[in-house]
């Protein structure tokens, strides 16, 4: 019986600190702070993304690889990927483009979205970046209200 909780123990131990490392990996924080269109075709649209990363960590983030998914009004949007490499420094913040990608269906979604009346859009990002090996998670969410002018050009 000894045994097999001291084994119990000896292998829960790597995925406790593990779980450790992920809660650290957690408090990088990201927001959107623009949406540009870069392409549009018949399929899809490309689009630049512009976060803000904050770093509350009392040490410098190098980051070198981003994976994402952008949703809006709970829906998916564009997703991306990128090589793009940043530094946040130490309680501080950078302000990264990355390029994503959506289709032409989901913008007609958030189109007929509009003309039911919603007055602001909500969005979600989430992702994780690539720090020297590690896998830091964000998760960013937000709303921008709708101004009447583009609410009355909806209907």
């Amino acid at each position: 019986m000894k045994r097999r909780s001291m084994l119990s123990i000896v292998l829960a131990a790597p995925l406790i600190l593990a779980g450790c490392a992920t809660i650290d990996g957690e408090s990088l924080r990201a927001s959107l702070t623009s949406v540009s269109v870069v392409e549009t075709a018949l399929l899809e649209q490309k689009y630049m993304l512009r976060v803000r990363l904050q770093n509350p960590a009392d040490r410098a983030i190098s980051l070198d690889g981003f994976v994402y998914d952008l949703t809006l009004n709970g829906r998916a949007f564009a997703r991306g990927v990128s090589d793009q490499q940043v530094v946040v420094p130490r309680f501080g913040e950078a302000v990264v483009d990355l390029p994503a990608v959506g289709s032409t269906g989901a913008v007609i979604r958030q189109m007929l979205e509009l003309g039911s009346g919603r007055r602001q859009v909500d969005y979600r990002l989430v992702g994780r970046a690539n720090a020297d090996g590690t896998r830091l998670r964000f998760d960013g969410q937000g709303d921008v209200p709708i101004p009447k002018q583009l609410l009355d050009l909806a209907k």
